[in-house]
Order: C-alpha cells, then structure tokens, then sequence
C-alpha cells in the first residue's frame, strides 16, 4: 500500500479516486468495510456504518475512526461529527472524495496555491531586506520568552531548528528543548504448555515466556513536530494507537496521570491463540506533565 504524506495532493488524489493509501500520520483508506474499528464513532453513525457493510466500497479513517465511506452505488457518506484538531484536519480533505475527475482537483489545488502565495507574499517581502542579525534577535526574542510545558512548541523551538527554518547562521546560545519520550515493552508469552507434550494444556493463569521482555524508545524530535504541526499529543496517540496498549493501569483516567501509570494491551497469534500472546504496556517518560499523559491516555483508551 502506498505511504503518502497527509496533507499532499497525491493523498487527496488517491481520495478522489477511491484508491486505498496510508500516510506517516494517522490517517489512512482502504477498500471496503474496515474491521475492527475504534469507538469513537458515535452509536447512530456507528450503526448505519454496520447496516451499509457489504455496500461500502471504500473507507477512510482517521486513526481507527471511519470518517467517510464510499457505497458501491457512488454515494459518499461523511458523518457529521466533531472530533480532536488532528482528526478534524483529515475532515477536511474528505472534500476530495466528490471530485472524481482530475480536473476539479486540479482547480482547487490552483486556489489554494493563490491563497497560499497571497498570504506569503507580504511576509517575503518583509524578509528580503531583513538583514541576518534582525533575523537572529528575532530568535533570541522566541528562545527568551517562556514557552508552555504543556505544548509540544517547547519541543520545536530548539537552535537547530530555528536556525533551519529561519535561514539564520551564526550560533545562538540560548535554547530550549524538552523530552517526550514513548517507552514500549513487550513480551511473547503462552498460557499453555508446549503442543508437543501433553496436546497444549491450559496452565491455569500461569505462563511461560516465549521471547523475554524487550523495549524500545520513540523519541519526538524536530521533524515530528514539523509533521504533527507542533502537537504533542497528537503524536503520541498515533503512536501508542499502534501498540494494541489501551488499558490503562488505573481506572478512571482522572485530569492527571502520574510518571508510573502505563496503559497495557495484549495481541493473540491469529493461529496460536493464547499459546503464542503478545503483551505490550507503554510508558510516557521524560518531560511529560501530568495532564498531558492524561489526555493521551484518554485518547488511546477512547481509540
């Protein structure tokens, strides 16, 4: 399946032609019906999501969410539900979905380029008889001012960044960068002793481990906060979202989660069952506040 980029105009391309596609982000189409789906989606459209079943030909989703789909008979379905920012964004490109010809495609893309081009002229302008000193006080002017902990702007706003994105050379001294980091643990385990010995005998709650604990880090770094816009929170739902880790270890998630809460989540060997099981939990570590590990685990636990 192809990889695109969100907001690019070859995934709104693959939109208008009805043609299943993934992104780097968390949202993506494929044809048909989408089993399992999250339940974000309200009961009503859940409903009639389930009711159109063999008819739908096409659907999109946002993390595990059906936003839209397509029937075999052409007609588009869109819910009208308000979502997070992010899933709101991937809303607004469902607008593809009915300009099935390339040339109507091609006329918005031309509008938007004159929008975009109106909008940046002036600011070139300002900036072609800036002169490198202007621009580095500017910067100094950003990295001086106290940034929210709770945004993911304190993690773009490093001196590299600003230096790449600005076109500013020269060292800046000052800078301000925060950690947030996604701390994932698995483990294969089977609640059945071996098939070879006496037919997989249920161990009675006990296991024994197939493949010890392993873990691994993702770290937000400058191009996540390019790609998810600055929003932290964003990237760490799409990311733990593909971890199968949605329960938490405390219910119910109240305004903060502390630094030793995790979220859990286990997988079955389509085949094996529980003689082959992945259990997965998942971590929030480094600069985290509270109340941002509450919103993420609220968000993957709704997913």
């Amino acid at each position: 399946m192809r990889k695109l980029a969100t907001r690019s105009w070859a995934a709104r391309e693959a939109l208008a032609h009805h043609e299943p596609f993934d992104t780097y982000g968390a949202f993506r189409a494929v044809d048909g019906y989408c089993l399992p789906f999250g339940a974000r989606l309200p009961p009503e459209w859940r409903e009639r999501y389930k009711a159109d079943g063999d008819e739908i030909a096409y659907t999109v989703l946002s993390y595990q969410t059906p936003i839209a789909w397509v029937l075999r008979s052409g007609v588009v379905v869109i819910p009208t539900v308000k979502y997070s920012r992010t899933t709101t964004g991937h809303q607004g490109l469902l607008y593809a979905l009915h300009t099935r010809d390339d040339n109507s495609l091609s006329v918005v893309a031309q509008m938007e380029r004159l929008i975009r081009g109106r909008g940046t002229r002036g600011r070139d302008e300002r900036l072609r008889g800036a002169q490198s000193g202007d621009i580095l006080a500017r910067i100094d002017d950003v990295l001086s001012r106290p940034v929210p902990v709770n945004s993911g702007e304190s993690a773009i706003y490093t001196v590299d960044y600003l230096e790449r994105k600005h076109g500013a050379r020269g060292r800046v001294e000052a800078g301000v960068t925060m950690s947030y980091t996604i701390e994932i643990t698995r483990a294969v385990v089977s609640y059945r002793t071996p098939v070879g010995t006496d037919g997989g005998q249920w161990l009675d709650g006990e296991f024994r481990t197939l493949q010890p604990e392993f873990t691994t880090r993702e770290t937000y770094d400058e191009d996540d906060a390019e790609l998810w816009e600055g929003d932290v929170i964003a990237w760490a739902v799409d990311r733990v979202g593909r971890t199968d880790a949605i329960e938490p270890s405390a219910y119910p998630i109240g305004d903060t989660v502390p630094a030793h809460g995790w979220l859990s989540g286990r997988y079955e060997d389509p085949y094996e069952g529980d003689n082959k099981v992945t259990e997965t939990s998942v971590r929030l570590t480094g600069d985290w506040s509270p109340q941002q590990r509450a919103e993420v685990f609220r968000a993957v636990s709704r997913s």
